[in-house]
């Protein structure tokens, strides 16, 4: 039997990690769809990030298999041959540095810099990106878009039999959860930041086993402290990570905040999880899939101002609540002051809420997904037309005494319009804050939370409105909208100030389809956001420094097969095919006057530069060095600017010889884009 699906060619596969190199032998393409789990991608060796990107996750697709038939045999009616398809994007990195037009609503077609294969990591929904200068990207392993399960080949057509309840003998379908043997619902994926390398970062675990079916909720970095928080979707808990992946303690809501709110403890149930070779398991049924209780089942996650904030499921009113709990201000840890944020309003859809952020004025952002459902056809995962994104503001000034708003937040009614289509109620879970655009759609760095980027289904989709927008492209849009966080339904409804983007892949050959994207998250203002990708090391000296792996590679090196598969990583240095500067930033705190300093070094690479200019297009640093000879090497104390407030310095290396002759001179431009932590620099005790 041959999989109808592009087969993979075989041969030497080398997968680089995070930390390690290793090394693996032949792998045949799959004979079956159930061999899938075993094969990884072979993904090219360079920085995952190239200037400002939309991360957006999304289910994978299906693929089908031609099942071998005896003679007179008759197929089974689909999808009894439609399985995940390993080869289906689960993440897509789409460049958004430049729109090239003012939001118009239309449909801009952008090519995806990279995307992540479900044979790498499964199915996914949150995503955090780390601060380091090459940043890195997290993947959580998500129930959002159904739970798939087959049994063995018992009428001997060399296909797994699809399941849709329990039975023994009953496995995950391969692209359910990744293809290494201890991954599953609990496993959290890095991709590195330097090498665009796949590897299990961390497995969730509560009660001492791995999570059995539902799954995790998201996933938030908290650049602060250098961790991250995961909302398990089966235990209820928050965890804390660091960044080597270890666990350092978990949040209890259901134990330790609703006390603290005078509502009944809602503590863990006891037993093993899901059985997925009982009959008690359907996969059309997600009330068997092992979730947490409602009144403590967490899932959006977000760091504002010291504190983890978090979405429940169910509290009063038996509606989706925000709440936060403290971070320890050295340690990062959790403390013990647990406070109620809001309750969602009864005027809205009461679907939970899966992601949530907060705008640079400090407006709490909280996207909300539809109702989780099963599929055996792959169809529909969430129920549409009832999630939107949602607006509150802090009660300015706060009356404790009100009755009537008894949240510090209020909600605002100026929701945003997602989509033309059900009442602008067209989200899909996924919200993040990027850059602003000027009005011919280039990216502005100074205005690092300006832009609300949402995940979404049928998004142009409005019959009474057709002849306008089919000239902008496709109506029946999933995947992203882009809109002025500014303008909420009392200014943009319907939401003709947008940009809208495809995830990039039809779901052929499924139709009628709802619940298929995730969440997304936006590199813009840190790490390699809008700068030029840093190139590997390219000496084999440099490469032989790393660790070796010696029960995987032939002599206990990867050196010799790297270099075989990549000549080009061991080729002698050069200047990085016409790069003609190379600059490095770093903002630090300067303790001795508690200022915020950017030190900025600049060095040529090509031609006469030598000297470089520099500027602040928002005028806002009062002590910027006009003019400073090359190799560059100067540190800009950034007293203009409050906490939290974003930046840029535009940089212009040029040959003063050139220069004083007159006439126009070329310039070797770069630009460093940064953003003030929400905390003050503070002056160190002496």
């Amino acid at each position: 039997m041959l999989p109808t699906a592009k087969r993979r060619p075989s041969g030497f596969l080398l997968t680089l990690a995070t930390g390690f190199l290793a090394c693996a032998v032949s792998f045949p393409a799959p004979a079956s769809a159930d061999e899938a789990r075993a094969t990884p991608s072979v993904r090219p060796v360079r920085p995952l990030f190239d200037g400002a990107t939309a991360v957006t996750t999304r289910f994978s697709g299906l693929t089908r298999y031609r099942p071998v038939l005896a003679d007179g045999a008759r197929p089974l009616p689909d999808p009894a041959y439609s399985f995940i398809d390993p080869d289906g994007a689960v993440a897509a990195l789409i460049p958004i540095s430049d729109m090239k037009r003012a939001p118009d609503a239309s449909v801009l077609e952008r090519a995806p810099r990279d995307r992540i294969l479900a044979r790498d990591t499964g199915q996914v929904f949150g995503i955090a990106i780390d601060d380091r200068p090459h940043p890195d990207l997290y993947l959580a392993a998500t129930s959002a878009f159904g739970l798939q399960i087959t049994g063995p080949d018992a009428d001997g057509d060399r296909l797994p039999d699809r399941l849709r309840r329990g039975a023994p003998g009953a496995r995950w379908m391969a692209g359910q959860w990744g293809p290494r043997p201890d991954a599953g619902p609990g496993s959290v994926w890095k991709v590195d930041g330097l090498t665009g390398q796949v590897s299990l970062f961390a497995t969730i675990r509560h009660d001492g086993r791995a999570n059995s079916g539902a799954g995790l909720g998201n996933i938030a970095y908290d650049g602060a402290h250098a961790q991250l928080f995961v909302s398990d979707l089966e235990s209820g808990l928050i965890h804390r990570l660091d960044m080597q992946g270890r666990d350092l303690g978990q949040w209890d809501h259901g134990r330790q905040a609703r006390p603290a709110g005078d509502l009944a403890p809602a503590l863990r149930a006891a037993g093993p999880g899901i059985d997925i070779t009982s009959p008690d398991f359907d996969s059309e049924d997600p009330r068997t899939w092992g979730f947490a209780p409602p009144e403590r089942r967490v899932w959006g996650l977000a760091v504002h101002g010291g504190r983890l904030y978090y979405a429940v499921a169910e509290g009063r009113e038996k509606r989706p609540e925000v709440w936060s709990v403290g971070l320890d201000r050295r340690t990062g840890a959790f403390l013990e002051d647990p406070r109620w944020e809001l309750t969602l309003p009864a005027q809205v859809p009461g679907a939970e809420i899966s992601d949530l952020a907060f705008t640079a004025s400090g407006a709490m952002l909280a996207a909300q997904r539809g109702q989780r459902m099963g599929s055996f056809d792959y169809r529909r995962f969430a129920r549409d037309g009832q999630a939107g994104v949602l607006r509150f503001e802090l009660e300015d000034p706060e009356d404790p005494a009100s009755k009537l708003t008894p949240s510090d937040w209020i909600w605002t009614r100026n929701d945003y319009d997602i989509g033309f289509a059900h009442g602008g109620l067209g989200a899909n879970g996924g919200l993040a804050l990027g850059p602003g655009y000027d009005g011919r759609g280039r990216a502005d760095f100074r205005a690092c939370r300006d832009t609300l980027w949402s995940t979404g289904e049928d998004l142009r989709n409005r019959p009474d409105l057709r002849t306008y927008l089919e000239p902008g492209g496709a109506l029946d849009l999933d995947g992203l909208q882009a809109q002025p966080v500014a303008l909420g339904r009392a200014h943009n409804s319907p939401p003709w100030i947008s940009y809208f983007l495809d995830r990039g892949e039809a779901d052929a050959p499924i139709d009628q389809i709802s619940g298929h994207m995730g969440d997304v998250e936006v590199l813009g203002c840190h790490g390699a956001g809008g700068g030029a990708p840093a190139r590997l090391p390219a000496k084999l000296a440099d490469l032989s420094d790393l660790p070796k792996t010696p029960d995987l590679c032939p002599g206990g090196s990867c050196v010799l097969l790297l270099c075989l598969l990549n000549p080009s990583l061991c080729l002698p240095d050069h200047d990085g095919g016409g790069q003609c500067t190379v600059k490095k930033s770093d903002l630090r705190c300067d303790e001795a006057t508690g200022t915020w300093v950017l030190d900025i070094a600049m060095t040529a690479t090509a031609g006469n530069l030598d000297w470089l200019k520099l500027d602040d297009p928002a005028g806002a640093l009062t002590s910027l060095p006009r003019q400073t000879p090359m190799p560059a090497s100067t540190s800009i104390p950034l007293t203009g600017l409050a906490p939290g407030q974003a930046g840029q310095i535009d940089l212009c290396a040029y040959d003063s010889a050139e220069a004083a002759g007159g006439d126009p001179y070329d310039c070797c431009n770069a630009t460093v884009n940064f953003r003030l932590p929400d905390a003050a620099c503070e002056v160190k005790e002496q």
